[in-house]
């Protein structure tokens, strides 16, 4: 609900925070299935089975693919909502964090 309600209230233009918000939610999805599927085939076919179905016969590491587009994502939508710099939201204390306030 954080990513909606932070592109709700930023004054974002509509298909910025759609794309924005769905390529968060896809890089969620893909860590995901990545973790169940490796679950599965482990749990299936033992510890040392090299896992190739599923998301890992498309990508070699999954999770780190989808939880760096999840990351990526979610500081774009940040930074184009202003929430980084803007004082009134919170901008202040991030700046405070890097030391630069």
């Amino acid at each position: 609900a954080a990513p909606l309600l932070l592109t709700a209230t930023a004054g974002l233009s509509g298909k910025l925070a759609f794309a924005s918000v769905v390529a968060m939610y896809v890089g969620l999805f893909v860590a995901a299935w990545g973790d169940l599927v490796k679950t599965w085939v482990k749990a299936d076919k033992g510890g040392d089975h090299l896992v190739t179905s599923g998301p890992f016969a498309l990508l070699r590491h999954p999770n780190y693919t989808g939880e760096v587009l999840l990351w990526t994502a979610n500081v774009f939508t940040a930074l184009a909502a202003g929430n980084i710099l803007n004082p009134a939201r919170g901008g202040i204390f991030a700046l405070s964090l890097l030391g630069l306030v």
